[in-house]
């Protein structure tokens, strides 16, 4: 679409160039002062569609943050933006602050492409600047550009990338016209005209794509004295946003578990896995009851081949929750891993008791079956699992047959 519209509008150029020609006689002045003005209509056409570009580049980073709430309904939370490749999301912190009412696993970052992210925990809050910084289970999730606020002058031109209602990723655009005074010790809001109607933890982005800001509706208690609150047209500017991600303002609890949590899980995708259970193991100093942090030790004591770890960790998890299928499950392939083929049949019998339909477990139970010469039992399990997963249902089949 982009090819097809740069084309047109170079053909109206070149139509009116040899409009020009056939009518003027030539001289070398007249020669440069039309190249000059095709070349300024090419430039100035050129930047405008690099600028939509990377503002659709930028908008697969945007995120509608959701929940499913006790009955089972989706609940649309607000927006927000992934800043790293490993799923760490910037959004308001009025969008989350009753985010603990919901279970983890029931709230996920969906974005434009269908693409969901689980949540993971909070890593930092900044309520005086209405900031919340999230970790979500996301490997090479797509992230914004981050700008500098610092530069941001009045009559600069904006657009806003943020959520409204069910539409994802809605677009309008206006110019900045108030900028905070850089010597200003108290941080004062960034005002522009884009209308964001109700949106907010929506991103602010300048002309070279850059986020610059993020927006806001809801002005905290200590800003209202600098804000004009009349025109509900405000983003907190990036730079703070930075310092908040860096560290650099104070952490949503310095001595919380899900801080060191966040910390372990961040280490975990980079792979620093002593770093990682440094930080899980101080979780658990901190609670004892933190069944996530278990489940990551044992994770990683399996990436390291270290199996008996990884069953003791796993198996601390289910004596915490017996009903947290994931855990129970890990248990099962970390005794099946280290040959210890009862006790993995009898985790793989509690995976299906607390969820009858889990086609992995049911096909790990039918191999463990057949390796123990109990044929028998494996038959049992095909025909529910033909129906679950006809390929895995005749894979054990057809095992049954060869080893009879």
């Amino acid at each position: 679409m982009v090819k097809k519209s740069l084309k047109f509008k170079k053909n109206i150029i070149f139509h009116f160039l040899e409009k020009i020609l056939k009518e003027i006689t030539f001289t070398s002045v007249t020669i440069a002062a039309v190249l000059a003005v095709i070349a300024a209509a090419l430039c100035e056409n050129w930047k405008e569609e690099n600028y939509k570009r990377i503002l659709n580049e930028n908008s697969k980073a945007m995120a509608t943050i959701v929940a499913v709430d006790s009955k089972g309904d989706l609940t649309s939370l607000g927006s927000g933006f992934f800043v790293s490749r490993d799923g760490i999301l910037v959004t308001s912190y009025h969008v989350i602050e009753n985010i603990k009412q919901y279970k983890k696993d029931s709230v996920m970052a969906k974005l434009a492409s269908g693409a969901c992210y689980l949540y993971k925990n909070i890593i930092r809050t900044a309520q005086k600047y209405d900031l919340a910084i999230l970790q979500f289970d996301g490997q090479n999730s797509p992230s914004v550009n981050l700008g500098n606020s610092d530069e941001i002058k009045i009559g600069d031109k904006v657009s806003i990338i943020g959520t409204i209602s069910d539409l994802n990723n809605s677009i309008s655009e206006g110019i900045i016209n108030f900028v905070p005074r850089k010597s200003d010790e108290n941080m004062e809001l960034v005002k522009f005209t884009a209308a964001i109607s109700g949106t907010s933890g929506g991103g602010l982005f300048n002309v070279k794509g850059q986020i610059i800001g993020i927006t806001t509706v809801n002005i905290p208690p200590e800003l209202q004295k600098k804000a004009d609150v009349q025109n509900l047209r405000f983003a907190v500017p990036v730079n703070i946003v930075q310092k908040v991600i860096n560290g650099e303002e104070t952490p949503i609890f310095p001595e919380n578990a899900d801080y060191y949590y966040s910390r372990g899980i961040l280490a975990e995708n980079k792979q620093n896995y002593d770093e990682a259970i440094q930080y899980f193991q101080k979780v658990i100093e901190l609670d004892d009851q933190y069944v996530d942090a278990y489940l990551e030790l044992g994770s990683i004591y399996y990436e390291q081949g270290l199996y008996d770890g990884e069953i003791e960790f796993f198996s601390k998890a289910t004596k915490l929750n017996p009903s947290n299928v994931d855990a129970v499950l890990l248990l099962a392939e970390a005794y099946e891993n280290t040959g210890r083929y009862d006790l993995s049949i009898e985790n793989y019998k509690k995976v299906l008791e607390l969820r009858p339909k889990n086609k992995d477990a049911m096909y790990s139970l039918g191999i463990l079956y057949i390796v123990q010469g109990k044929q028998d039992k494996a038959s049992e399990i095909v025909p529910q699992l033909v129906n679950l997963d006809s390929g895995l249902g005749n894979e054990i089949k057809i095992l049954i047959d060869r080893t009879k």
